[in-house]
């Protein structure tokens, strides 16, 4: 049980570096709110184009390429050692997938947790009313409150987790507190 508490307790440590690696990185935010705006306007819209389904795709790849490049400290991807990103990752699955999947389970519980309290917060007649207090039709509002809810899933709970995915699995290493300590002196 001690092992399971200690992932756990690794689990939430998880969430904040994954926080922060992206909440420190202003590449990685503008990757992440441009596909977030894309789906916004296609839920209030309606607009089912493929085109911009493969646009949001392709930005979510570059988004994932980007936080590996940003923590790992590259100046650029092209010729990188992406063969030591697969060794670390294949390093970190041999020597714990069991910590990794329960770190990954608290990360989801906080994914989720944030996804039912914006779900509860953005609702229909709640933006209806702040649509009617600035004046506008509060007609949409259904798409309104679905655009809002998935545009603060796509600009926070996907790229956090995306993080946390990648350093769980070694692909970002982080560097610890006594690491860096040791590194000064």
């Amino acid at each position: 049980m001690t092992g399971v508490l200690h992932h756990v307790r690794a689990g939430v440590v998880l969430l904040g570096s994954a926080a922060t690696l992206y909440v420190t990185a202003p590449l990685l935010l503008g990757l992440a709110i441009v596909p977030a705006g894309l789906r916004s306007y296609q839920l209030y819209s309606g607009d089912t184009n493929g085109w911009l389904e493969l646009l949001v795709e392709l930005l979510r790849v570059a988004l994932v390429v980007a936080m590996v490049a940003v923590g790992r400290r590259w100046r650029g991807v092209a010729g990188q050692p992406w063969r030591q990103v697969r060794a670390d990752v294949a390093r970190a699955y041999r020597a714990g997938w069991f910590g990794i999947l329960v770190q990954l389970g608290v990360v989801t519980l906080a994914a989720l947790a944030v996804g039912a309290v914006v779900g509860a917060v953005v609702t229909e007649s709640s933006v209806r009313e702040v649509l009617g207090a600035l004046g506008a039709d509060s007609a949409p509002a259904r798409r309104a409150a679905d655009a809002v809810t998935f545009a603060v899933k796509n600009v926070v709970v996907i790229p956090v987790y995306l993080a946390a995915l990648l350093i769980a699995s070694g692909a970002v290493p982080v560097e610890r507190p006594a690491a860096r300590a040791g590194a000064a002196g």
